[in-house]
């Protein structure tokens, strides 16, 4: 059974990360070349949840990571998997 085709991605807090998260959802190919959903940048939270309009297929997987971001640089975590 899957999360559900607006499932709400989770990570934990990185304290270095003083400009964000930025969140990236693709399918199945986990290089992000051509993300199935628009890159956003959430700012205070830890979770995303994906909107219904990103048009998610039930059964199909999707690769998602995070990356950290601050004045420096950044850091990625990922990619995880979900299928809807």
């Amino acid at each position: 059974m899957g999360v559900g085709t607006m499932p709400t991605l989770v990570w934990t807090a990185s304290p270095k990360a003083m400009a964000g998260y930025e969140v990236q959802v693709e399918v199945a190919t986990g290089n992000f070349s051509k993300p199935t959903v628009p890159v956003d940048v959430v700012v205070g939270t830890t979770t995303f949840t994906v909107p219904m309009a990103a048009g998610l297929v039930p059964g199909t997987q999707y690769h998602w990571s995070v990356i950290a971001e601050n004045m420096y640089g950044s850091m990625t975590a990922g990619p995880f998997t979900f299928t809807p």
